[in-house]
């Protein structure tokens, strides 16, 4: 678990390191304000990640593929409206503050796409802890922060400052998205059941009560 850790702590500071050795110094400190910003909402998701370990653990999830379906599209769904809410803070930023911090202004409304794909991160992460797959995790981190500094350096030496934003989008993606289709079994589909049941909010809503009852029953 401390490997995983310090991988992970790795992985979300690399696209920074990247920039300050090929981008201006001026655009660093926007850049480490933006992430500094829109990684607020990961600390919701990693409390939620806590509170569900231990129903987590106590289930065998694939055997309950739908139980574990509704709890990723949760973590989306939380994504969304983590993107939504910090798009106003962004108009806002734009509207007074534009002139005084014109990289902030101008890039902060990307860097969210961003969100949705680093909540379902966080269910990866909770998934593969609850069922011990502390290597595959390991496995999983390392091959992300390669591939991220990879398309990091290839982005942002072809498109500057846009490409640094790219890339710790891609990152969060890659993490979310492709690599784990290498580490757990029809992740895809998974995935994809997880989108279909946004389009039934109620279903996502009885989800969370049967989440919590499950939680009580586990003391």
């Amino acid at each position: 678990m401390v490997s995983s850790s310090i991988c992970v702590l790795i992985y979300s500071r690399v696209n920074q390191l990247i920039v300050s050795a090929y981008l201006d110094k001026s655009f660093v400190g926007s850049f480490s304000l933006i992430l500094s910003i829109v990684e607020i909402p990961f600390s919701f998701a990693a409390v939620l990640s806590l509170l569900l370990l231990p129903v987590f653990s106590k289930l065998e999830l694939n055997k309950n593929p739908e139980y574990e379906n509704s709890i990723m599209s949760i973590f989306f769904f939380l994504g969304l409206i983590s993107s939504l809410f910090f798009l106003f803070i962004g108009f806002f930023i734009k509207k007074y503050f534009a002139s005084n911090f014109p990289d902030f202004a101008e890039f902060f409304t990307l860097s969210l796409l961003m969100l949705p794909f680093g909540f379902i991160s966080y269910f990866v992460t909770l998934k593969m802890n609850a069922e011990n797959q502390f290597v595959n995790y390991l496995k999983m981190t390392f091959l992300s922060t390669l591939l991220t500094v990879i398309l990091s350096i290839f982005l942002i030496t072809s498109y500057g400052k846009t490409g640094a934003i790219l890339g710790y989008i891609s990152g969060q993606v890659l993490s979310s998205v492709f690599v784990p289709i290498l580490f757990i079994n029809s992740y895809l589909n998974k995935l994809y059941a997880s989108f279909k049941l946004l389009l039934k909010p109620k279903s996502v809503f009885l989800t969370l009560i049967n989440v919590y009852e499950d939680r009580s029953k586990s003391y």
